[in-house]
């Protein structure tokens, strides 16, 4: 009687949906681990949603003023406050400018500074996470403790200090934006190499002779890859909404040159609120959804870069 009952539950288990995750799972090791990553990435739904977005609105920003004469910067007062239609596809401003060209080039500008951003606030704060995990003791204290003083700045005054002793400036403005998103990458690559600096191809490595500098090159940085580029999308989509916050209350991107946030600077007027929603709705809705996009790309690549994560 057990033997039946063992072989009707061994039955009953084969399920055909069993046998294809057990076929799936012997698969899944002759695959190698950029291809599982790659599997895991796109079976994120919003994920692969948000890439695809994300990808046609860098398309339209940065290629499409290639092939479409586009002008922001053509002043026409006579053509004023028109709203949407033929002529002018998301109508003109109060200065008769396209408010669809200032929109295409004004996602150069903003999203060309979250990309700059958050490139200085990864490449500095992976280096400096690195060196403060690999060396520890007083120099991981002393790092930590400038990381500290950093998030503890108001980001607004220095802003405002800043742009008063060297006036209103599109780089320094994505160094200031940078150099305040560095100690959140410095903190996760820290906690990576700290992790990594107890194992033993580590350990070994330092016992052959290994500098610091060959072992945070060679073995510490790689490891901890798969986390920087994950913090690369996060700061990149802070750093797209500081400039369109900064932007808005004239410490950011100056005009003439357009951006998201300087459009809604210029529409924030209760006459244009009210009457004229096309100067305030399009940069604000490319503001969310861009960063929306940001967060679900870095998001799905966490997922994948997890050996753990399951779709």
């Amino acid at each position: 009687m057990s033997l039946k009952s063992s072989i009707v539950r061994t039955a009953t288990q084969a399920t055909p949906q069993a046998l294809a995750d057990r076929a799936e799972g012997l698969a899944s090791t002759r695959r190698s681990p950029a291809q599982l990553a790659f599997r895991r990435f796109t079976r994120n739904r919003m994920a692969v949603a948000g890439t695809a977005l994300l990808v046609l609105l860098l398309a339209i920003s940065f290629l499409l003023p290639l092939f479409v004469d586009l002008q922001p910067y053509q002043v026409n007062l006579t053509s004023s406050r028109v709203p949407p239609g033929p002529g002018h596809l998301l109508g003109t401003d109060l200065s008769g400018r396209d408010v669809f060209a200032r929109m295409v080039y004004g996602g150069r500008v903003s999203m060309g500074i979250g990309l700059a951003a958050g490139l200085i606030a990864v490449v500095l704060g992976a280096l400096i996470g690195a060196v403060s995990g690999a060396f520890g003791g007083w120099v991981d204290m002393i790092i930590m403790r400038v990381a500290d003083a950093f998030l503890s700045f108001p980001q607004t005054v220095v802003v405002i200090v800043i742009a008063g002793i060297f006036g209103p400036s599109l780089p320094l403005l994505i160094l200031v934006l940078g150099l305040f998103q560095w100690p959140g990458a410095a903190r996760i690559v820290r906690s990576v190499v700290l992790t990594m600096t107890q194992r033993e191809f580590v350990q070994a490595s330092r016992g052959a002779g290994a500098g610091q500098a060959w072992l945070i090159r060679k073995h510490l940085l790689p490891a901890a890859l798969s986390q920087i580029v994950v913090v690369f999308t996060l700061s990149v989509a802070i750093c797209i909404l500081q400039e369109a916050g900064l932007s808005f209350l004239g410490l950011g991107v100056q005009a003439p040159l357009p951006s998201w946030g300087n459009m809604l600077h210029d529409a924030q007027s209760i006459t244009v609120i009210s009457s004229m929603p096309w100067l305030w709705v399009p940069p604000g809705v490319a503001v969310a959804v861009t960063v929306f996009c940001v967060n679900f790309l870095g998001d799905g690549l966490r997922d994948a870069a997890d050996p753990k994560a399951r779709g």
